[in-house]
């Protein structure tokens, strides 16, 4: 086998081991911002942290922060011991945060257009 072969070998099984990493940091990273972005109410929390999943608690069911706290517990490891989800397991943790976008962006953008373009009432 070529020498340039084998190198090419190794880029594959590096990039099929580092693509599934990143993505699970990847959604580790997002779910921070969203944190931030969401629970940013000059409080800490129960941890004295600011921007974290709990603050997340007044706006999202109690199983769907159980599930952000996994998707954000998984980041970690693989951030720290190399450690990322399988395909399937990214898919759903993807489909959660998206969820979580929707609920908390896009119904507030969809309602605001709403009122915005909604007929005037009659008043009776």
């Amino acid at each position: 086998m070529p020498p340039a072969k084998g190198t090419t070998e190794r880029s594959r099984r590096t990039l099929k081991r580092t693509v599934p990493v990143l993505c699970t940091i990847g959604l580790s990273v997002l779910l921070e911002v969203i944190c931030k972005d969401k629970g940013a109410s000059g409080e800490p929390d129960k941890n004295g942290r600011f921007g974290t999943v709990d603050a997340l608690e007044k706006l999202l069911p109690p199983n769907v922060v159980s599930a952000l706290h996994e998707v954000r517990r998984f980041g970690n490891d693989a951030k720290h011991e190399v450690r990322p989800l399988d395909q399937p397991s990214l898919g759903r943790a993807l489909d959660a945060i998206e969820g979580v976008l929707d609920q908390l962006y896009e119904l507030e953008a969809k309602a605001v257009e709403f009122h915005g373009r909604a007929p005037m009432r009659r008043t009776q």
